[in-house]
């Protein structure tokens, strides 16, 4: 078995597809990751706080914490192991949404992920630490992902064809 193969396609359905006929956590349609996903949303159903907060904050939240993992899985030695507490708060903060901003957090957001993918293909996983923050950072943004399908599908459910 190779783990960070396996670690990879985890990763990858969670942004992307599944990369194998079947899925690990996501419907396996290829539009059930975060992409697939957020394509279907504008930028006014990514600002609406549903259940405390918005689809964009999310978006906001994830890009961080993936960034933060990529530095820490790439062994940049000035990251910190963790953030400190007005970083996270900060990193759920969204000012004046609009068109434009939630392209670019979208972008962020790939970017991001093809980074912290890179580092797992570049980092060799042979410690504890390196397996549990790789692992740690897919289920963060796994249960980000599940957060954000379940405002999405809110969402959906209010649009004025879907009401009955």
């Amino acid at each position: 078995m190779n783990i960070t193969k396996t670690l990879l396609a985890i990763l990858d359905e969670a942004f992307d597809r599944p990369p194998t006929p079947w899925a690990y956590f996501t419907n396996g349609d290829g539009q059930s990751g975060y992409f697939g996903t957020l394509d279907k949303i504008d930028f006014h159903d990514a600002g609406r706080a549903i259940a405390g907060n918005s689809i964009a904050a999310q978006i906001q939240h994830v890009t961080f914490v993936i960034c933060v993992a990529n530095e820490s899985i790439s062994g940049n030695a000035d990251a910190p192991d963790a953030p400190d507490a007005e970083q996270w708060r900060q990193s759920w903060s969204i000012d004046n949404l609009d068109s434009k901003t939630w392209n670019r957090m979208r972008h962020n957001l790939r970017t991001g992920y093809a980074d912290l993918r890179q580092s797992v293909v570049d980092t060799s996983i042979n410690d504890d630490d390196t397996f549990a923050k790789i692992v740690g950072v897919i289920a963060h943004v796994a249960y980000h992902l599940g957060a954000i399908r379940c405002k999405a599908q809110a969402i959906e459910q209010t649009q004025p064809e879907n009401i009955e």
